[in-house]
């Protein structure tokens, strides 16, 4: 069986080519084994790459969530896995190590924070000591009241410029900590975004 097509030329002549009918099906049939081949190889590649882009994101962000969440339970420590990727997503030098970065200089402002409340703290249990001192040396003989009053008028000085002290760290602490709550809150909101995005 033979297929015959023609073709009207514009000379007004008629082309005509003959070719068998099991040759045309069986080209026909290559041609379609090649294009769904490569349709199905396009949609494997496709996928793979897909999925690896996926990755590159979701990995990030879970890391990111992960250590906010320990943040907002105290936990400002990074183990060596945490400081790995941590150094890992910053070398990206995308957004998400922008963000990475970003949540390491917010971690090192609470541990600096923390650090300072430490020191008041300590601060506070000396004076408190000093005026625990002072007390015992008022209980002392009637005797030496007019010697202790004088130490303890000294020591209250003393105690009063280590409270003014302790007032003035303690306030730029609370100051400090509003600010890293309110870069927290913002970073925590970037990142819900960037998540539901």
């Amino acid at each position: 069986v033979w297929y015959y097509a023609s073709f009207d030329t514009k000379g007004g002549q008629i082309l005509a080519a003959a070719v068998p009918v099991t040759e045309f099906r069986n080209r026909l049939t290559q041609l379609l084994a090649g294009l769904i081949i490569s349709a199905v190889l396009f949609i494997i590649i496709s996928a793979l790459v897909s999925f690896f882009i996926a990755r590159s994101f979701v990995i990030p962000i879970k890391v990111v969530q992960n250590a906010m969440a320990r943040f907002s339970r105290g936990d400002l420590e990074l183990d060596d896995a945490d400081r790995l990727s941590a150094a890992r997503m910053v070398a990206r030098g995308d957004e998400l190590g922008d963000l990475v970065s970003s949540i390491l200089g917010l971690r090192s402002a609470l541990t600096d924070v923390v650090s300072g409340i430490r020191f008041a703290s300590n601060e506070v249990s000396v004076g408190s000591s000093n005026l625990s001192e002072t007390a015992e040396d008022l209980s002392q003989g009637s005797n030496e009241q007019a010697a202790s009053i004088e130490e303890l008028s000294a020591s209250v000085e003393e105690l009063a410029a280590t409270v003014r002290q302790n007032a003035d760290n303690t306030n730029e602490a609370n100051t400090l900590s509003r600010r890293v709550s309110a870069n927290a809150e913002s970073s925590g909101k970037a990142v819900q975004e960037l998540v539901s995005s």
